[in-house]
């Protein structure tokens, strides 16, 4: 897995829910197949993860808020919910490390992400242990920190939050737009 790219400060978070939203289509769906779920709560699920990826898409692309198919208070009831499943997780890829491939259980995030991302300059053991081990837990410590993110966002309110935030930097390059354009017309 690599990391996205920095083209924005948010873009991690909203891969997350995308692949959130990823994950309830297919997994809700295989749920549902096997009478685990009803057809009824999938579909709820996946409006909210929607919903919740389509907020994060728009905050990345300084857009408009899209319309509201999911309420603020079934987020983040989502996002309650979603993030103790992402904890364990994370903290069952950390142990599946610690047991199989120790001799990376010393090294620092970064440390391992410049191990993933250099894959092919190893043999093929540690290419092994990378993609077995290393990968799943970097991959579970994102979602794990993107759902812990998303979750503080959503928490706040006001001109704390991060829709707050995003309209009014929309509303700020509306109002510079149109104050360039006043001064070429003139």
């Amino acid at each position: 897995m690599k990391r996205p790219p920095a083209t924005h400060e948010f873009a991690g978070i909203a891969a997350i829910a995308e692949q959130l939203r990823d994950a309830r289509a297919a997994g809700d769906q295989r749920l549902v197949a096997e009478d685990k779920m009803t057809a009824t709560d999938a579909t709820d699920r996946l409006r909210i993860a929607s919903a919740l990826a389509a907020d994060w898409r728009r905050v990345v692309n300084r857009a408009p808020r899209p319309e509201r198919t999911a309420t603020d208070a079934e987020i983040l009831a989502m996002l309650k919910q979603a993030l103790p499943a992402a904890i364990s997780r994370r903290d069952r890829a950390h142990q599946a490390l610690v047991n199989n491939a120790p001799q990376y259980r010393r090294y620092k995030t970064a440390e391992l992400w410049a191990l993933s991302d250099r894959i092919g300059a190893f043999s093929e053991g540690v290419q092994d242990d990378i993609v077995e081990y290393v990968r799943p837990l970097l991959n579970a410590e994102s979602v794990a920190a993107g759902l812990a993110a998303m979750l503080w966002w959503h928490q706040r309110t006001g001109t704390d939050c991060i829709h707050w935030l995003t309209d009014a930097t929309i509303e700020l390059r509306a109002a510079r737009l149109a104050e360039g354009e006043g001064r070429l017309a003139a």
